[in-house]
């Protein structure tokens, strides 16, 4: 039987979390003469149900993500037998492994583009995992063109080393499910921001933006944010002090913490609209997934973004609060506009398929085998 080794410790992160758990059970199912060996935290799997798959094999791993003790654990639970070692995510083992052939996922590499907002340590690291993964490993796969030469930009890897595979999302699940609002007690209406809270995503820019429409146009809206305020950073130190002495504002502004993707999409459907305003994004699978569940998207025009969403969006410029507040009025204010959004959303949200995300990963396995 041929043997796949796969690192899947980041199966519960958002973002490359989602990814791992939705094309990993295609791969699983669609080849069944393959044994997959999977690099784990064992503890956590027990919920998903194709863990007990016949031709899956679960290794255990203690290891945190991006420490000393991931480079030296790793390589030594790799099988002998392996024929091909896949990393979903750059932090790949500088020593060598036991494997015939070896594949990466680059999702973006903000740590490159965004170096001078990394600390020493931050930077070190990412600087060398990244460029060793890109000229050690045999395949380099990211998830869009713009993602692919930013790589080739950063590195000087060889374009035919690298493919573009797009990720996909649930379509049929997140148009399907009702509009249940006591399932999250969500408010009665609010703009939405579905994501993590680090600097590129430019949570202070969404907060400057919702501030900045007229009082009379925003009145009974709230800010939802899905995802933990802790790690929130926020380099506007008077739009800290503000949000820690207004009251009013702190009501306005709500943190949901991790929720499960059943109530994600509940949040989706009851949302007036999601703002994604990101300074830098390789993929981007909340829009999509907002188009999915019938919610309007005002998007940031930067890195890959338009790519994805096309002309299923109405854009901003994540750089200009007020660009972004004025984009937010207009779509509380037009219906027409709103409702052109959302059928143009469905219609692009179809075209991203995580079935054939997963066939295009198993053709690539198939070409290095043979």
């Amino acid at each position: 039987m041929t043997s796949i080794t796969i690192d899947i410790r980041k199966i519960f992160d958002s973002g490359i979390g989602t990814f791992i758990q939705n094309i990993l059970p295609i791969l699983i199912s669609n080849k069944p003469d393959f044994t997959f060996n999977l690099l784990c935290y064992k503890n956590e799997l027990s919920q998903l149900e194709w863990v007990s798959a016949k031709n899956v094999n679960l290794i255990d791993c203690s290891s945190r993500q991006y420490s000393i003790k991931e480079q030296i654990e790793i390589p030594f639970k790799i099988p002998k037998n392996t024929d091909i070692f896949w990393m979903p995510h750059f932090n790949i083992p500088i020593l060598p492994v036991n494997a015939r052939k070896k594949i990466v996922t680059i999702h973006d590499v903000f740590h490159l583009a965004f170096w001078k907002d990394l600390s020493w340590p931050q930077k070190i690291y990412s600087k060398l995992i990244i460029n060793h993964a890109v000229r050690n490993f045999d395949k380099v796969i990211t998830v869009s063109k713009f993602s692919k030469n930013e790589i080739i930009k950063y590195t000087k890897i060889n374009e035919k080393k690298i493919k573009t595979i797009y990720n996909g999302i649930n379509f049929e699940k997140y148009c399907n499910i009702n509009n249940d609002n006591s399932l999250t007690r969500l408010p009665e209406k609010y703009i939405l921001y579905v994501g993590n809270v680090k600097p590129h995503k430019n949570i202070t820019g969404l907060i400057r933006a919702f501030m900045a429409v007229e009082p009379e146009i925003i009145a009974g809206y709230k800010l939802l944010i899905v995802g933990k305020k802790e790690g929130f950073i926020i380099n506007d130190e008077k739009l800290q002090v503000e949000l820690e002495n207004n009251p009013l504002l702190k009501d306005k502004i709500t943190f949901t913490g991790k929720v499960s993707e059943d109530e994600l999409i509940n949040i989706y459907k009851n949302a007036d609209m999601l703002v994604f305003p990101s300074f830098y994004e390789g993929f981007g699978l909340p829009p999509l997934e907002a188009m999915a569940s019938d919610c309007p998207v005002i998007c940031s025009t930067a890195a890959s973004l338009p790519e994805v969403c096309g002309e299923a969006v109405m854009y901003c410029n994540p750089y200009d609060h007020i660009d972004i507040a004025e984009k937010i009025k207009k779509l509380i204010l037009n219906k027409e506009i709103r409702n052109r959004l959302i059928e143009k959303g469905r219609i692009r949200a179809k075209y991203f398929k995580w079935n054939e995300c997963a066939h295009k990963y198993l053709d690539i396995f198939e070409k290095l085998l043979n």
